[in-house]
């Protein structure tokens, strides 16, 4: 088919969606986006040198995979963003759309790719960037890319639209998914060199239909959303399911006994510029040419062999990574808290540790401990969701953070809570 145009969409209102940063508790922040191939060590070192400079050295990784500055003033702010373009960590023009593309963390690392991702991942970066009508996407409206490898998926992870690698007669080729409520809506194939063109004419055609209280494609009807695909070419399309699973920590086989990867995860999505900086001389010296990040707040790459992959994830754990797939703290989504954020106003990370260390008293297998109602960690429900309330804790069992709690505690009453089970 040929590739669409967003020409013909009329978009209602004009809001920049950029790289401005956000007010928070602690200052302003900053966010980058993945980088196409992965952030290098340089890279890395970069943005550890920056945080420190400009910000106040915490740095977070984002469930949409991004990079967060945190702390940084308004007096920074300039300085900041003048060092992260110099690094070429964010485009030279200021005025450039930042939108959230998410790539395989394990993209490169396993066999059966069938397009290389990070081409198009750059190709579909460089055609948001253009028409100046998507400044108006919600902060949070956001792509995938899946090139159809055994260890690259990312089913699962929730994107308003997807772009899946699959195979047929005449080789491999684009389908599109678009986020329905309830589940994904797959439409299509398109050629891979017009899905860039594709995904910004359903971006452009969504901006175009929605009301104003919808942000995300799965705001819209179903109904809608398939005159959306109608609308630029695209027809109804039927995959088959896959099993969803996440990629391991530490080091990691595909199954075949064959080394691919190393893992590591910052606890709560939350490391130091220390860390990151550690972290990149761990790389470097196990031969890591760079690391993507995940949706789930850790880090992946390509290791050579089984003894560059132990330096790696050694040297990773020593920094203050977990590496280990069975840590309790990987079992708790936590926002950044107070001070970090003024909406909260309890501190999340430290009644996340003390959680952990009863998860198995507890009889849980999830757990979401948010600032306040908004819950911005976790979307989905977990077995105990505590949320803080005026400097008490909300207990939500079986819900998400908006749901009606069974009852409030005293921050005191914690350590008695932990010591008795929860049935969710």
């Amino acid at each position: 088919m040929g590739a669409p145009t967003p020409a013909s969409f009329t978009v209602r209102g004009w809001c920049p969606s950029s790289y401005r940063p956000m007010e928070t508790g602690d200052g302003l922040l900053l966010r980058l986006p993945a980088r196409v191939g992965g952030f290098r060590a340089d890279d890395m070192t970069a943005i550890a040198d920056i945080a420190e400079r400009h910000g106040n050295g915490l740095i977070d990784l984002t469930r949409r995979a991004n990079i967060q500055l945190r702390g940084v003033t308004a007096e920074s702010l300039p300085h900041a963003q003048q060092d992260l373009r110099d690094a070429e960590l964010i485009p030279a023009d200021a005025s450039a759309v930042a939108p959230s593309i998410m790539v395989g963390p394990l993209t490169g690392c396993g066999t059966g790719e069938l397009i290389d991702a990070d081409r198009l991942h750059g190709r579909l970066l460089d055609a948001l960037s253009r028409p100046p009508e998507l400044h108006a996407l919600p902060a949070k409206f956001s792509f995938n890319i899946d090139c159809g490898g055994e260890v690259a998926a990312l089913d699962g992870e929730r994107a308003d639209i997807h772009l899946r690698a699959v195979s047929g007669a005449s080789g491999a080729s684009i389908a599109v998914g678009l986020d329905a409520p309830g589940a994904i809506a797959w439409f299509g194939p398109v050629g891979i060199d017009a899905a860039p063109a594709v995904a910004v004419a359903l971006a452009a055609g969504f901006l175009a239909s929605r009301q104003s209280d919808q942000r995300r494609m799965r705001d819209l009807s179903a109904t809608s959303i398939a005159k959306l695909a109608d609308a630029c070419g695209l027809t109804p399309l039927a995959l088959p399911q896959r099993s969803i699973s996440r990629p391991q920590l530490g080091v990691m086989s595909d199954g075949r006994g064959r080394i691919i990867a190393a893992g590591v995860a910052a606890p709560f999505g939350r490391l130091s510029a220390a860390m990151l900086r550690r972290l990149a001389s761990c790389a470097t010296d196990a031969g890591v040419a760079s690391l993507r990040l995940s949706p789930w707040r850790s880090l992946f790459g390509k290791v050579a062999d089984p003894i560059a992959a132990a330096r790696f994830v050694a040297g990773a754990t020593d920094a203050g990574f977990i590496c280990d797939g069975n840590d309790p703290l990987l079992a708790i989504d936590a926002c950044p808290g107070a001070p970090q954020c003024s909406s909260a106003t309890v501190d999340t990370h430290a009644i996340a540790r003390a959680v952990a260390d009863h998860m198995a008293v507890l009889g849980l297998r999830s757990c979401h401990v948010s600032g306040c109602v908004k819950g911005c960690a976790r979307s989905a429900a977990a077995d105990l969701t505590l949320v803080g309330n005026a400097g008490a804790l909300s207990i939500i069992r079986a819900g998400t953070a908006r749901d009606m709690p069974i009852t409030v505690i005293h921050l005191d009453e914690l350590p008695a809570f932990c010591q008795r089970p929860v049935h969710a």
